[in-house]
């Protein structure tokens, strides 16, 4: 997964919803938004490399800069889409 957190389902809110099903919302929505998100770059689960297949530089073993600022934005569009999701199915998000 490109992202998540256990406890994902204790920020949404829906009147009425179980916490069971609020994790199952949230899980389709988690599974739809990756899918999206990897789409979007060209690729599907089967073919995610999950370091990105980055180059380190020479000797350092470190990923380079470009390969973390995609891997920065694939999160950020990933957590974007799960939002819309949540909300599109009637959630509310609640503080953390």
């Amino acid at each position: 997964m490109l992202s998540g957190c256990a406890d994902g389902a204790n920020r949404w809110t829906k009147p009425g919803q179980s916490a069971s099903a609020t994790r199952g919302d949230l899980a389709t929505c988690e599974r739809d938004a990756e899918t999206a998100t990897l789409a979007d770059r060209g690729q599907s689960r089967s073919s995610y490399n999950p370091s990105g297949g980055a180059r380190g530089l020479p000797g350092e073993g470190r990923d380079d800069p470009l390969a973390m600022h995609d891997r920065s934005e694939a999160a950020t569009d990933y957590r974007k889409a799960v939002a819309r999701c949540m909300t599109a199915a009637g959630y509310a998000r609640t503080a953390r």
